[in-house]
């Protein structure tokens, strides 16, 4: 009854600041060098969208859209 499986995958390396991700579906790795994230007070907020089934490999950075803030409810 509580049987999920896994979709994603993850590895952080906290020495070099990547981020990996694998997804099931897709054949391929993708990342994120949090070093060249600007995590700034004043930065934009960025997203990657996932809705339509994309498929990312290598550095997606780039990749990453401007979006609004989560709104949080009840905080």
């Amino acid at each position: 009854p509580n049987i999920s499986s896994t979709r994603w995958r993850a590895v952080s390396d906290q020495k070099n600041l990547v981020y990996y991700f694998e997804n099931v579906l897709t054949p391929n790795v993708f990342w994120v060098t949090l070093k060249k994230v600007d995590f700034s007070e004043n930065a934009s907020v960025k997203k990657l969208s996932l809705k339509n089934y994309e498929i990312y490999a290598g550095d997606a950075l780039d990749s990453f859209k401007n979006a609004s803030p989560f709104k949080f409810q009840g905080l």
